[in-house]
């Protein structure tokens, strides 16, 4: 009995349901598949003429977890469309791969806030220590998601270098970004004194 062809036909059969606008949860069936060669028929569709196919099948990629995905997700992080590049940085997310860290600190320069800030809550999953100085230059970004995207994954990472740009991110003028800044300081141990100002803040607020 051989299996290959039937395996085949059914990825194919769902990412060409993936086409259907009513097709709900079909990413989820295929992000559970972890066969390599079920993986390696999916890939194939990160070349799709559909951009919204070439997007679930990122996102799908990155929920197998696989280690075969990454260096084709980085590639994603090419593609001329933005919803792709940015389900491209969540996939990579999924796969807490080292690897990633360099494309997705490139990708928080993208022209989309929507990819920056995928790239920059990736880095935080993703827990590199290198990144710590490319997220704390984030916080200034133009866009406060992007600037919560950032601040939320310093608190993750929990490097005290950047205690004192959160700090200053607690004058921030969107409230997110206070909230975040505050509980990433909360995270880090930091105090102003002998009650933390971040801990001080999150009790007005909550």
């Amino acid at each position: 009995m051989e299996v290959l062809p039937a395996m085949a036909e059914r990825v194919k059969f769902w990412i060409q349901e993936l086409k259907d606008p009513s097709s709900d949860g079909v990413i989820w069936s295929i992000g559970v598949m972890n066969d390599p060669k079920e993986i390696e028929i999916l890939v194939e569709a990160l070349t799709d003429e559909d951009p919204s196919v070439r997007a679930a099948v990122a996102w799908a990629l990155g929920e197998t977890r696989s280690p075969c995905a990454v260096d084709h997700l980085i590639e994603a992080l090419k593609d001329e469309n933005e919803r792709v590049r940015k389900c491209a940085a969540w996939g990579l997310a999924y796969t807490c791969d080292t690897r990633a860290a360099g494309p997705l600190i490139r990708a928080l320069d993208d022209e989309s806030w929507q990819v920056r800030f995928a790239a920059a809550e990736s880095l935080g999953k993703i827990r590199e220590a290198g990144v710590v100085d490319h997220l704390i230059k984030t916080l200034k970004d133009e866009d406060q998601t992007v600037r919560m995207g950032a601040t939320w994954s310093l608190g993750e990472i929990g490097d005290p270098k950047a205690v004192d740009s959160l700090v200053q991110l607690l004058n921030d003028g969107y409230s997110g970004c206070r909230i975040v800044a505050a509980e990433a300081l909360e995270k880090l141990g930091w105090h102003e004194s002998r009650r933390s100002r971040a801990a001080k803040f999150l009790k007005k607020i909550r």
